[in-house]
């Protein structure tokens, strides 16, 4: 064996093989008493950190393609996987090293393999040393090596000795088949020192996509903490089921003596470090990697857009609960003339694009179509552009807003851009830019006729980007209310709610004046189940999966907002309290409001 190798090896010793009394990840020996025994450990440059929001990240166009040498031809000397008393890692074999290496991706030279080891926690919400703009993942694999041709002294010595792959790992219901070889081995290493062959290769635990990564100098997370690593992050996340994740927990810190006690390995993460004057730097020219894309499931799910659209996190965002009139944040002023909501052009007919999009069933609408709306406190005349539908699983989800807590089945908004600016492009970036109008749906016993073409068309749009479809002769007032107010001589009003929100999607721009009528639109469950079978795939076999079974954001807090309501709906009961403090909340808001525009 040549010295180089030699010098490997002792660096897996280094990163692997501490003995378990020395530092733990609880007690007094925590990761925060680490820098009493470590000095290093309290180094200004120490992993983990967390990855900041886009805005404070640097684009490098020097983070180019990585170049990845044998990492999937290891099988003919196995690599060994153990428990070292503080992780399950798994080794590069003795005759391999040297074998298995990277180059690119911005690094200077060639970094061989050494080994790869996790970090987890004791339940799936937590468990990776490193947090994506706060937020955790239950599993974080490490890969680590060293700079060729460099001694163990060397390379702890230089801020580029070592360079570690990180890869986060997401909780998914399905078994991860590439990685279930090394979760089924978990069960002859119980213990700590149990060990054993593994034919499995590295690159069955990387990511797809290995193009856009994260990038900083840091330190190894466990003693002696030395600030000789480069951090790759990866975007792209490998899922894991929950049941694979419970192997991981089931491994014991001690080893197999009759007279240890054992302790659960169901926590080995060190929490992050400062960033301070570090700079974390990306490697695509984008504000939202190709690798992921919002929806509704999974990782894509409304709950992650704010990692990746920070203005979906803020304050003011749609859709909401609209509380029972009595609570103080219901607001009633006649002054705002609410009454006066005129839809222009609602009952005149025209001619609809049928399409699907992939995360709704969108109707657009021309402008040469007319249709408007104005007044009832609107800033301006606002043009229809086109109208989509959000519904749920079953008849008892499905709208974006709810009622007093109660959710409908589905739910149109028609939006509508602010005339001034010619388009929803224009207006998208203003305050006063948009105006949506939504209406809830109740299951009906029999179908709407209205909605029968609409409908029957739908299995023509079932595949994302499909052609679309022209529908002729749309009227609004069919789709919508009989009674809708056209003029001030044609309809009546109809009682809603106003405030002001967000778009329910990605970006979540906070340009929008919503309208919630209270009236509801009558459909059948027939008709709201075609709906459930438009996919989010553009082509292939169809499975449950790629149906569009769901397509709502949950309500988001009301925070400092109020609702207004066009006709009081206030009741007797509870007016005093509900008074005294509306006297207190209605003018700071209309203050608040008018600032708006």
């Amino acid at each position: 064996m040549t010295p180089r190798m030699i010098l490997a090896l002792n660096v897996i010793a280094l990163l692997g093989l501490t003995q378990s009394a020395e530092w733990s990840y609880d007690g007094k020996t925590a990761p925060s008493y680490w820098k009493d025994q470590y000095p290093k450990c309290g180094g200004q440059n120490q992993s983990p950190i967390d990855l900041p929001a886009n805005s404070k990240l640097v684009y490098d166009a020097s983070l180019g393609k990585f170049n990845f040498t044998g990492y999937s031809n290891m099988t003919a000397n196995s690599p060994i996987l153990k428990n070292n008393g503080h992780t399950v890692q798994l080794d590069i074999n003795d005759t391999s090293v040297g074998k298995t290496y990277m180059t690119g991706g911005g690094l200077v030279g060639k970094y061989v393999a050494l080994q790869l080891h996790f970090h987890w926690g004791p339940d799936n919400k937590r468990g990776s040393e490193h947090t994506f703009r706060g937020r955790e993942f239950p599993l974080e694999l490490h890969i680590v090596h060293i700079k060729d041709n460099m001694t163990l002294a060397d390379a702890k010595n230089v801020y580029d000795g070592l360079a570690v792959l990180g890869i986060f790992f997401l909780v998914d219901g399905e078994n991860n088949t590439d990685i279930q070889p090394l979760v089924e081995a978990l069960r002859d290493i119980r213990h700590y020192g149990q060990s054993r062959p593994l034919n499995l290769d590295f690159s069955r635990l990387m990511p797809a996509h290995v193009t856009e990564f994260y990038r900083y100098n840091g330190s190894l997370t466990t003693p002696t903490c030395d600030e000789a690593v480069i951090w790759t992050l990866f975007e792209d996340k490998i899922t894991i089921s929950d049941a694979q994740m419970r192997e991981f927990r089931a491994l014991y810190e001690k080893g197999v003596s009759a007279n240890e006690t054992k302790e659960p390995l169901d926590m080995n993460y060190r929490p992050v470090l400062p960033l301070n004057s570090r700079t974390v730097k990306k490697s695509f020219d984008k504000a939202i990697p190709d690798s992921w894309h919002w929806g509704y499931h999974g990782y894509e799910a409304p709950e992650n857009w704010p990692l990746y659209y920070e203005e979906c996190g803020r304050a003011a965002q749609s859709p909401i609960d609209i509380p029972h009139p009595n609570k103080p944040e219901m607001v009633f002023d006649s002054s705002m003339n609410l009454d006066t909501l005129t839809f222009i052009n609602y009952d005149q007919a025209f001619n609809g694009s049928l399409s699907n999009n992939g995360h709704a069933v969108q109707i657009d609408i021309a402008p040469s179509a007319g249709l408007a709306i104005k007044n009832g406190g609107l800033p301006g005349t606002f043009r229809a552009a086109q109208f989509h539908l959000h519904w749920g699983p079953n008849d008892q989800s499905g709208s974006e807003h709810t009622l007093q807590g109660k959710m409908y089945p589905m739910e149109i908004h028609i939006v509508h851009y602010n005339e001034k600016y010619g388009s929803v492009a224009g207006a998208v970036s203003q305050p006063d830019g948009l105006a949506v109008v939504g209406f809830f749906y109740q299951v009906s016993p029999v179908p709407n006729g209205k909605y029968s073409r609409i409908v029957s068309e739908l299995p023509k749009i079932a595949y994302k980007n499909s052609p679309k479809v022209e529908i002729p002769n749309i009227n609004m007032v069919d789709l919508t209310h009989q009674d809708l107010r056209l003029s001030e001589t044609r309809g009546k009003h109809l009682p809603f709610y106003r405030y002001k929100g967000s778009l329910t999607t990605p970006g979540c721009a906070e340009v929008v004046t919503w309208t919630v009528m209270e009236p509801k639109i009558q459909i059948s469950a027939s008709q709201i189940d075609a709906f459930r079978e438009m996919l989010h795939i553009t082509s292939g076999p169809v499975t449950h999966e790629d149906k569009m079974v769901t397509n709502y954001r949950p309500v988001q807090p009301l925070n400092y907002r109020a609702v207004y309501m066009s006709l009081d709906m206030k009741t007797t009961t509870g007016t005093s309290d509900a008074s005294s403090l509306r006297a207190i909340i209605v003018i700071p808001i209309l203050a608040l409001w008018s600032s708006m525009w």
